[in-house]
């Protein structure tokens, strides 16, 4: 009896645990970082923000569309650049309303250099990070850039950047609400 009744109270809560997120909710977010570094005496700074919105195909997993605004540069002169993408969001349950996700998600960015010059970009990458669920339809996220590559043309120029990242200049801070 003990056994049966330690197997229902597990099922009730794996069950309320997962309830935020399931089939056929739609969740709107988003997530901005600022930063500013100083280097030989000159401050930099960017921000980005980055709306997303998407739909659950299924317990735990999503699929969405995401804009995105960054601007970086200093008092003088700033790089502007719009992005459109696509990403999906996986979810794992750690503890009641905590969750670990893990993002990818593709995106395509047209922008300038504080030069007037055009920038093209293309990125596809892995996002991590944690949600915790403060109610049924309102979460905090963090997520930081993990595994990316990207390919940026500025003017003539063509840069890419492949790799794994943790460093807290890349940290996201949202909020996310479920209907």
């Amino acid at each position: 009896m003990k056994k049966l009744s330690a197997i229902i109270l597990l099922s009730l809560f794996a069950l309320t645990a997962n309830a935020q997120i399931e089939k056929g909710k739609v969740q709107v977010s988003g997530s901005f970082n600022i930063s500013s570094i100083e280097v030989n005496g000159i401050e930099t700074n960017r921000f980005d923000l980055t709306p997303q919105a998407g739909f659950f195909l299924s317990d735990n997993i999503s699929l969405g569309v995401v804009l995105g605004y960054q601007s970086a540069g200093n008092s003088n002169a700033k790089d502007k650049l719009f992005s459109f993408g696509v990403f999906s969001r996986f979810y794992k349950p750690i503890a009641d309303r905590f969750y670990f996700f893990a993002q990818p998600q593709i995106a395509f960015g047209t922008g300038e250099t504080a030069a007037e010059a055009d920038i093209s970009a293309f990125s596809i990458g892995i996002r991590p990070g944690f949600s915790y669920f403060l109610s049924d339809k309102i979460s905090m996220d963090m997520s930081v850039q993990g595994f990316n590559y990207e390919n940026r043309e500025e003017g003539a120029n063509e840069r890419t950047f492949t790799g794994f990242s943790l460093n807290p200049n890349t940290v996201n801070v949202g909020v996310s609400f479920l209907f």
